[in-house]
């Protein structure tokens, strides 16, 4: 039987790809008590969706025409700029209106604005086209977002926590004789060199 050359190479795939499929389930992360400090985690499950649906109910992206205000941010190939502005909803409410306003060589700007959140904490070029910023939902949530200024459109959102709340309170709670024993875990840490062994 002569086969054709498509059918030789899916017979092909197939033979390989169960070697290199990938694990059904992600890799757990290390928990609070292997911290060395408070640090930002992303959790799984509902947390997580819930985090992303909260914001896209939030957020809003359009076209304007007007200029691009100052300051604005220049992208690294220095074709690309933005400007970023966040309004306080008012002082009773302690939310926050976070526009975007992105110039990408088109006769209009792209805005994107989202409205009752809690403040826009980090904002910076990825690459020449790509735009990252964090919009703090409250004081544990966050949200991750890039930006493709080219194509107009979000390629990456991932919800996230703060992690000082969940660190302080492992800490306390393995401070604990109840706790203290089970907090007793192997962690896998980071070798520590000194300055003068650096580069070697």
């Amino acid at each position: 039987m002569r086969w054709s050359a498509p059918l030789w190479f899916a017979t092909f795939a197939s033979l390989l790809l169960p070697r290199f499929a990938l694990a059904e389930r992600a890799p757990v992360p290390p928990p609070p008590e292997c911290w060395n400090g408070p640090r930002d985690y992303y959790p799984e499950g509902e947390g997580a969706t819930g985090g992303v649906r909260q914001v896209e109910e939030r957020l809003s992206v359009d076209r304007v025409t007007r200029a691009l205000p100052e300051p604005m941010v220049v992208s690294p190939n220095g074709a690309y700029a933005y400007h970023l502005d966040v309004t306080p909803s008012g002082p009773s409410s302690g939310a926050s209106r976070v526009e975007l306003l992105v110039f990408a060589e088109r006769p209009y700007l792209v805005r994107l604005v989202a409205s009752d959140v809690f403040n826009a904490v980090d904002d910076h070029w990825v690459s020449g086209k790509l735009l990252y910023f964090r919009l703090a939902l409250g004081r544990v949530q966050f949200l991750d977002l890039i930006f493709d200024v080219e194509q107009e459109r979000i390629v990456y959102r991932e919800a996230g926590d703060f992690g000082d709340l969940v660190y302080q309170q492992a800490k306390a709670s393995c401070a604990t004789a109840e706790v203290g024993p089970s907090c007793a875990k192997q962690c896998y840490r980071l070798p520590h060199k000194s300055a003068a062994g650096r580069g070697d």
